[in-house]
């Protein structure tokens, strides 16, 4: 089983649910988050430091972060990966 690590909303959803959501440098590591970090990476880190992690790799790379590494994030809300 597969979790998001970040919720993927639909076009519909994200509009009517912009204004609600808390900014992302605002977002809290909750339990969960921090299982689904550690499990993606292997050791526990800082959102900041999970997020510049993700960011160099696709840089590197330039592939969009859904297909980084084996199955490390899910590709369920992505298009291109469909």
């Amino acid at each position: 089983m597969t979790t998001d690590l970040f919720r993927l909303y639909t076009a519909a959803e994200a509009r009517q649910t912009i204004l609600k959501r808390s900014p992302i440098g605002e977002m809290k590591l909750t339990p969960t988050l921090a299982k689904g970090i550690e499990r993606v990476f292997g050791e526990a880190l800082s959102l900041e430091t999970a997020v510049g992690r993700i960011l160099a790799d696709v840089r590197e790379r330039a592939t969009p972060p859904c297909s980084i590494g084996p199955r490390k994030l899910t590709a369920s809300g992505c298009p291109r990966c469909r």
